[in-house]
């Protein structure tokens, strides 16, 4: 079979009458239709199979046929749709490394920190603080972790609290460590935080109850003090005393300057922790 070049030389030939065949010695070496010269062709020209034939080097100096030229731009025109059609971003960051982003993609990563019980946020922790709803003589509650049971189980499953009571030897900032601001059950702040909440002035009235019901005016809470505890909250002898306090009055919450009888029904101070 024939060659492709011998073809088209032959052709070439019947058109521009330049040679009379490849062989013949009016066809110069290395013009066009010709056979090359060692190599090499005129201008415009390049050699292929040894024959001179119409092409145009690239400009990196690499002379390349119009059939490859051809393929070489739709091989560019297949790159510039692939990478169209990716329809990425790259995007630099301060430090220097890229990160990459399909427009096309759906899929992405979160992560998730609403809870804050897998992370933490990085604000202080906020405590909540009310009087139980219900009243405990004071002689029969027991002990200050007997308190904190009751306040456990008025939070209705709030997480973790303790009573603010004192005995004979703890007092509630002895045993209760706050670490932020303190609100009551209507999201009110009642202090900044540590120092203002033992300093006994609240900020606003703490007199509601773990619903966000105000209590009574009327009504008190014990709180308890080194002198006047109830026997450490644990005495058949009801004439014992206990201080209390007025959770209506925020300057007057942590105490009242006086006692009750051990005998009687009060609220308790209860916060989370």
């Amino acid at each position: 079979m024939p060659r492709l070049p011998a073809i088209v030389a032959a052709l070439l030939f019947s058109v521009t009458g330049c040679f009379e065949d490849a062989d013949g010695d009016d066809c110069t070496p290395g013009a066009e239709a010709c056979r090359c010269d060692d190599g090499l062709c005129q201008t415009g020209l390049l050699c292929i199979d040894d024959i001179c034939t119409p092409g145009e080097p690239t400009s990196g100096g690499v002379t390349t046929s119009p059939v490859s030229a051809s393929a070489s731009i739709s091989a560019s025109q297949g790159s510039s749709s692939s990478t169209d059609d990716s329809d990425s971003d790259t995007t630099t960051t301060e430090d220097g490394s890229s990160s990459s982003s399909s427009v096309g993609t759906s899929s992405s990563t979160t992560a998730v920190d609403s809870s804050s019980s897998s992370s933490s946020t990085g604000e202080p922790f906020v405590h909540v603080m009310f009087v139980t709803q219900a009243e405990f003589t004071g002689g029969l509650i027991g002990s200050l972790e007997a308190a904190d049971a009751l306040c456990e189980a008025a939070s209705l499953g709030g997480g973790p609290h303790m009573a603010i009571l004192a005995d004979s030897t703890r007092s509630p900032m002895d045993r209760i460590d706050i670490v932020g601001p303190v609100l009551n059950t209507l999201g009110e702040q009642v202090a900044a935080g540590a120092a203002e909440l033992w300093s006994g002035i609240a900020a606003t009235d703490v007199g509601f109850d773990e619903n966000g019901d105000p209590i009574s005016s009327n009504d008190l809470a014990w709180v308890g003090s080194a002198e006047a505890n109830c026997m450490d909250w644990d005495t058949e002898t009801f004439e014992d005393l206990g201080a209390f306090g007025v959770p209506t009055q925020p300057d007057q919450w942590l105490s009242a300057g006086d006692t009750f009888q051990c005998g009687l029904n009060l609220h308790i101070y209860c916060v989370s922790i």
